[in-house]
């Protein structure tokens, strides 16, 4: 099984309770990527590097991929193409299963395009959170008769090992008040996709003119970079007023599942989303959503959330949280 095993990663987070969910009569090797952990670690995301998993599974083998373009294909376009045409090849030998967490960007290069459809049609198994990311890439990139395209709920392998404890009893903890609507961004802080909408929230909560209202985000940043340094320089200028707060802090799993439990909503208002681990944590533990309708996030909504197709209907339901 193959993954970024970081702490904190939302991925390596779904791989780990997958395998949990799953292992009688299975052994599960964890491969990682460089950035994280595992039983040992592979460079795979540059040139033809995936064909190292051909001699560290056996025929017998499956091999499960946790997708995310960002962590296999990187590099110029030569590198990016060779990436492709080597995952590939690899499926052509080895039985391949690919959890596809985030979409390929769309390339100008036609010779790009056409190596990563060529790819993914030799894939033999591609699993989805979502119909809406299951049509989507059936539209980009078809398949074969011999493929299955398959959607798997966001939620299902996930479990949470925190003591279950009141969302009065979660706000103490922390250090929150009682008699406040919490709204919850949670998770890494990141400028890349998929786009977050940290902006649109707090504008809504501004907007909204309820002072009862408090808006905490929580998280550590993805990586180092100017683009991340960027965005929290935004976030901490706009964290300066009583209702916006920014918590920089790596979050382990029982605290990421203590401040959920705290929350009267979770907001996930993307502007760009394939689905999200977040909302499928939120319902786990609870806690109702509020979600923009992009992607496979209104398939990924229950009857108890809220679903937002704009800033104006993102204002009116913090005013309805409020209440």
């Amino acid at each position: 099984m193959v993954a970024r095993y970081a702490e904190g990663d939302g991925i390596g987070r779904y791989a780990t309770q997958l395998a949990a969910a799953n292992r009688e009569g299975r052994t599960f090797v964890r491969i990682g990527i460089p950035e994280g952990s595992g039983d040992y670690s592979r460079p795979l995301h540059r040139g033809p590097r995936a064909l190292w998993l051909l001699r560290d599974a056996h025929r017998c083998d499956d091999i499960l991929v946790h997708y995310h373009p960002h962590y296999y294909i990187r590099g110029r376009r030569a590198s990016r193409i060779a990436c492709r045409l080597s995952w590939g090849l690899l499926s052509s030998m080895r039985r391949l299963v690919v959890v596809a967490h985030e979409a390929d960007p769309t390339y100008r290069s036609k010779l790009e395009e056409t190596a990563t459809r060529w790819a993914w049609r030799r894939t033999g198994r591609v699993v989805f959170h979502s119909e809406w990311e299951r049509h989507r890439h059936f539209a980009r990139f078809g398949s074969t008769r011999r493929q299955d395209l398959i959607v798997v709920p966001h939620g299902d392998f996930y479990r949470s090992e925190a003591v279950e404890v009141s969302r009065a009893e979660a706000r103490q903890s922390l250090g929150l008040p009682g008699d406040r609507t919490i709204l919850l961004m949670i998770g890494f802080i990141s400028p890349a996709l998929p786009d977050k909408g940290y902006d649109r929230a707090i504008q809504a909560v501004t907007a909204a003119g309820e002072p009862g209202v408090e808006l905490h985000i929580v998280g550590s940043p993805i990586r180092e970079g100017p683009d991340v340094e960027a965005l929290l320089t935004r976030l901490r200028e706009a964290a300066v007023g009583p209702q916006v707060s920014l918590r920089e802090q790596f979050l382990d799993d029982d605290t990421f599942d203590l401040w959920i439990r705290a929350a009267d909503a979770v907001l996930t208002p993307y502007r760009t989303a394939s689905s999200s681990g977040v909302l499928a944590r939120a319902h786990l533990l609870g806690t109702r959503v509020v979600t923009s309708n992009v992607g496979g996030l209104a398939e990924q909504a229950d009857t108890e959330d809220i679903v937002i197709a704009d800033d104006a209907e993102l204002v009116e339901a913090v005013r309805r949280l409020a209440r």
